[in-house]
């Protein structure tokens, strides 16, 4: 429901989605002291609460965008649009979607999570541009790093302006996005998300499925070709083999600490996050139905003429392949 209600809100309106650039520097504003949170609640990002003042102070548009529709103000369509966001913030007790500019049922004091902010607000266009846009919002800022003596103060600011492409991504994070199980959007909105148990399993079989992981290497090895398999034991020969070190059976870390060893482009091309783009990457981007159901007037986007000046484009029925009955040939009876 709220995908619709945003959706039907921007249907028709100067107003587009906001961009992927607006999108980031919304989210530092949240991250850093402007935005007005306290740090230890920004270290909870991105479960943190952003108010209705802070999400009008946030550069999501342009100022020269927004809405020029008679009795309609900017301010009032981003207070519809964060009304729209809040309604379901809490599923048990969802709060009542007033016009903005009515005292009945319109809560000031209400927030909503930065999560579901982005959540809504962050779809691509593809389910994969959804999906990177997705964990380069929600992914959680990397610890700050300690001041050593001689840095310059400006050393911290630039640490942050690359947190984003920071490497080491929890599975555990990277199964609430793909899969969109968090509290940033209701529950029964999208497919079942699998175990996080057996998502550690196929990302990482090398530290929680090693019987599956030799077997795999002991058929990548067998697959090599028997030449080169032959030269290199010819040009060994003689030499003593070393035996490799043995490597201590260290037990994994709990599943929810697990970490991706991969940088961002490698996640998206695994195959494991390929299908669940398939299953569940519906809900990462804009969805095109309701320009196709309410197209606007002059769009070009209504259905196609039945007949046109082109001949060649005229509708022309189908020959039929089924071969037509042959008459019955009726016997009559002989005369006895």
């Amino acid at each position: 429901l709220t995908e619709l209600l945003l959706e039907l809100t921007f249907h028709g309106r100067p107003l587009p989605p906001p961009s992927a650039e607006a999108l980031q520097a919304s989210r530092q504003l949240i991250l850093s002291q402007e935005g007005g949170l306290k740090e230890e609640t920004r270290a909870c990002y991105p479960d943190v609460p952003v108010c209705e003042e802070l999400f009008l102070r946030l550069p999501l548009w342009e100022s020269s965008a927004g809405s020029e529709e008679p009795g309609e103000t900017r301010d009032q369509l981003l207070r519809w649009l964060f009304r729209v966001l809040r309604c379901y913030e809490n599923e048990a007790q969802p709060q009542l979607l007033t016009v903005p500019g009515r005292s009945r049922g319109d809560d000031a004091t209400g927030a909503i999570a930065a999560r579901r902010l982005f959540t809504y607000l962050g779809r691509g266009a593809t389910p994969s541009e959804g999906l990177q846009l997705a964990l380069q919002l929600l992914s959680p800022p990397p610890p700050a790093p300690r001041p050593q003596t001689g840095e310059s103060e400006d050393a911290p600011q630039a640490a942050d302006a690359a947190d984003v492409a920071a490497p080491g991504m929890k599975v555990q994070d990277l199964r609430a996005v793909l899969f969109s199980c968090h509290a940033g959007r209701q529950k029964g909105a999208v497919a079942e998300a699998p175990e996080l148990e057996d998502l550690c399993k196929q990302l990482l079989p090398q530290l929680y499925d090693k019987e599956a992981f030799k077997a795999a290497q002991e058929t990548a090895a067998g697959a090599v070709d028997p030449k080169a398999k032959a030269k290199a034991k010819a040009k060994g020969k003689g030499k003593v083999e070393e035996a490799p070190p043995e490597e201590e059976d260290l037990p994994p870390p709990p599943f929810e600490e697990a970490v991706l060893p991969m940088e961002a482009a490698e996640v998206l091309r695994h195959p494991v996050v390929l299908k669940g783009l398939f299953t569940h990457g519906g809900a990462l981007c804009r969805k095109r139905v309701i320009a196709a159901v309410f197209p606007l007037q002059g769009a070009g986007t209504g259905p196609a003429p039945v007949a046109a000046e082109d001949p060649s484009a005229r509708p022309v029925a189908l020959a039929s392949l089924v071969p037509p009955e042959e008459p019955s040939k009726e016997v009559s009876p002989t005369p006895p």
